[in-house]
């Protein structure tokens, strides 16, 4: 008799509470296979069990170093399948492969675009590291169980892969959501009878943040009384920039840190307006932000830059509105108008629709235990 599998989820991008990979897929996953781990990085090195799921965080250090911590838990754990999601652990593929391990890879995003535009480091830098990621891709694919991406592109990127599956990161239908009754209240109270536009999710310069700032300074300004909420981590290299920022406007902007993940979905039941405005970067222009799909769970109409999926998205369910041209004067106008026609309910209700008819996770649900299945039958 077949032993029953064991799965592991390791990235040394992501943790090992990363909302695609434990709330997604491995909760999915659950459902099936009883022996779930997922090693992810944190602040310090500790394990902990979350819905009968081991949690293995590993601290934060050198590439290669935590490629080795991985591949000594690895060892420990003795798995049947390693889901990868992200290519710094691609080196570890040939091993694992010699061991008769099963590889997922599992492409979040284009790590090769993204990190020649999004990195700190020097052109030369930023160039090589890009080079040596694409050289991983490619030659690892054909050592590869099976591949799963997020997006078509991606699934364009690696189309000469037999065993492939695009899974979208749309919201959990069930009840894994809790409510901070203290935290509703306390923005309620703090917003009053403003218009409160909201943001969860990491802060950043590239989020355009400030932006939104500006917008509400400008509604302010023009008679239509507004406060923006912004809610979680701050990136490290912004974190003097925007507690200045939030600081010189504590009157428009109410900050707060970051919150469990069960916790979003009520807290964007009582904004007006989603924020999902990203800076004007190739890198951006094929994504397809979490966030709007949380907005169209939570019936919440949605600002979103001109990117090409999003406006497939809004032609398609008229759920959120295109920002062409990023400027608070133009932002405003745009809000103060959708609040003249009393189109805001609207977009909110599309949304929730279009949430229920199409853009679920149960419908991905079904596509990962497919996979799944196709992967541990060779």
């Amino acid at each position: 008799m077949n032993k029953p599998p064991k799965i592991v989820h390791a990235s040394i991008a992501h943790s090992s509470s990363d909302d695609r990979i434990l709330y997604r897929e491995c909760l999915s996953l659950k459902k099936i296979y009883s022996n779930i781990s997922i090693i992810g990085v944190g602040d310090k090195a500790k394990t902990t069990i979350f819905k009968d799921i081991k949690l293995i965080s590993i601290k934060q250090s050198r590439l290669r170093n935590m490629r080795k911590v991985v591949w000594g838990i690895l060892q420990k754990l003795d798995p049947t399948i390693v889901h990868i999601h992200d290519p710094y652990l691609l080196p570890l593929v040939p091993s694992l492969v010699n061991m008769g391990i099963k590889i997922i890879y599992d492409s979040h995003e284009n790590w090769v675009t993204m990190n020649f535009q999004l990195s700190p480091q020097c052109f030369i830098k930023r160039l090589g590291a890009s080079l040596v990621i694409w050289l991983w891709e490619k030659y690892y694919l054909s050592k590869l169980s099976g591949v799963v991406v997020v997006r078509p592109d991606l699934a364009e990127k690696f189309r000469k892969h037999q065993k492939i599956v695009e899974l979208r990161n749309y919201p959990i239908t069930n009840n894994h959501q809790t409510k901070n009754e203290k935290l509703i209240s306390e923005i309620k109270n703090i917003i009053g009878g403003s218009l409160n536009i909201m943001y969860v999710g990491q802060i950043s310069r590239k989020r355009e943040i400030e932006l939104a700032v500006e917008t509400v300074k400008e509604l302010n300004t023009n008679g239509i009384p507004a406060k923006f909420v912004t809610i979680g981590s701050i990136e490290k290299s912004d974190e003097s920039y925007f507690h200045t920022l939030f600081e010189q406007n504590k009157k428009d902007v109410y900050y707060y840190s970051e919150i469990p993940h069960s916790e979003i979905s009520s807290l964007l039941e009582i904004a007006d307006i989603g924020w999902s405005v990203l800076a004007e970067l190739p890198v951006f222009k094929m994504t397809f932000p979490n966030k709007n799909f949380e907005y169209l769970q939570a019936g919440l109409p949605f600002l979103s830059s001109n990117l090409y999926y999003v406006n497939q998205i809004i032609q398609e369910t008229g759920a959120g509105v295109i920002v062409e041209k990023l400027e608070a004067k133009f932002i405003a106008k745009k809000i103060s108008r959708l609040i003249k026609s009393n189109h805001l309910e609207l977009l909110g209700k599309n949304g929730q629709h279009w949430f229920n008819k199409k853009y679920n996770w149960a419908s991905q649900e079904k596509l990962l235990f497919e996979f799944y299945k196709r992967v541990l039958s060779e």
